[in-house]
Order: structure tokens, then C-alpha cells, then sequence
């Protein structure tokens, strides 16, 4: 048997557009865009710092693999296609780069990110993930 894997997404920005972060993949670097900190809220928030199990998953909704995050008092928070925060209810996108979409910031060419991360993880029935990094912005003073 195969010991787990472990992958570390590290948060470098949060803001009105979003958390983003980068994460290690094989030998490459995936960029990700997850929604503002709102308290762990399902749906709504990006997930907190921690170590999860992450497990494979069939979704039916696009017809393919992915992995779900195993947080507590959250439920189907996937790694999946999409570009800007609008794009996710609570799940991790990812792409190759960073850039600009229809106004907002956004990981670009998220499909390919998508192959290269399935690519690299679909061995595993499991794996865990380090999320580390900031994501809550701070307060802004009104001095």
C-alpha cells in the first residue's frame, strides 16, 4: 500500500476577488482562487487553515473525477474548473497563472491546471492537504 501523499496549498492574498494561493503539483505550480473568508460558512467562505483528508469523488454534475476536501461541519468542497470566485460555492479552483476575467482576478487556464492535478493525484484514493497562509483580510482602520 502506497503511503498517503501530501500536497500544501500556500494562501498569499486575500481580498475583495478572492483568496488566492499556489500549490506543488508533480513539478508544477497550480495557482488557486477560493471565496473571501466568511466564517467557515458552508457555501460561502473559504475553508480555514488546517491539514485535511482529501478523498476521491465522483461528480456527477460535470461528469468527472475530483477530490473532496473532508472539513469539518462543511460538506462537498471540491477541487474543480473555474476562474474567479463567482465561479465556486466553498471549493478550491485552479489554474496555470493568474490574471484578469471579465473584471475580477482569476486563475487562467483552469482545465489544464484541472488534467495536470488529476494527472499527478488520480493514484490515490487519498491524500491529505496543508493549507497554510493568509485568508482573512485584515481590518482596515478608520484612523
Amino acid at each position: 500500500m502506497r503511503p498517503l501523499k501530501t500536497v500544501t496549498l500556500e494562501r498569499f492574498c486575500s481580498c475583495h476577488f478572492g483568496v488566492f494561493g499556489r500549490m506543488a503539483i508533480g513539478d508544477q505550480i497550480l495557482f488557486t482562487c477560493e471565496r473571501p473568508w466568511e466564517g467557515n460558512k458552508p457555501m460561502v467562505s473559504c475553508i480555514p487553515n488546517g491539514d485535511y483528508g482529501c478523498s476521491q469523488k465522483w461528480f456527477n454534475r460535470g461528469g468527472y473525477h475530483t477530490f473532496e476536501l473532508n472539513v469539518d461541519d462543511r460538506s462537498h468542497i471540491l477541487f474543480h474548473k473555474g476562474n474567479t470566485m463567482n465561479d465556486t460555492k466553498g471549493c478550491i479552483l485552479m489554474g496555470l497563472n493568474l490574471g484578469m476575467h471579465n473584471g475580477m482576478w482569476a486563475v487562467m487556464n483552469s482545465k489544464e491546471a484541472f488534467e495536470v492535478f488529476w494527472n499527478n493525484l488520480r493514484e490515490y484514493d487519498e491524500f491529505y492537504v496543508d493549507i497554510t497562509g493568509i485568508y482573512a483580510s485584515p481590518p482596515i482602520s478608520s484612523d
